[in-house]
């Protein structure tokens, strides 16, 4: 199992090609994170405020803008997204972080996925 951030890649740059490939990169991000929201919200959707319905009619701008402001952290098993965890954006040094949401795939249940991904949370946290 691997656990990572997804981020936006910034799109501010002099090359073209680097811009090009920034852009791709955010735009791979944000559909991955897409794709694993609209799968959490099929499997348990009594565990999220928004319904698939409308997180599904959300333009591709909102899924970056969520990679940019809210900390999101995937699990890959496998080869496959199985889960993922967010918290709130973290204003202060010092300050608390809430989580606020945090899912994991039906077949990676008791593989330690969900724990994996709130410690890497939790270091984030700490860190920033």
């Amino acid at each position: 199992m691997d656990i990572l951030r997804l981020e936006p890649t910034a799109n501010s740059t002099a090359n073209n090609s680097t811009a090009n490939n920034s852009t791709a990169n955010s735009t791979a991000a944000a559909t991955r994170l897409r794709a694993l929201r609209l799968r959490a919200l099929q499997d348990a959707p009594e565990a999220f405020a928004a319904t698939l319905a409308e997180t599904a009619q959300r333009p591709p701008d909102s899924w970056r803008r969520q990679l940019e402001d809210l900390p999101t952290f995937l699990a890959t098993h496998e080869g496959a997204d199985v889960g993922m965890v967010r918290c709130e954006p973290i204003t202060e040094p010092g300050s608390d972080a809430w989580l606020i949401s945090l899912w994991v795939a039906p077949r990676a249940r008791g593989l330690g996925v969900g724990a994996a991904l709130v410690s890497a949370l939790a270091d984030h946290a700490r860190r920033e």
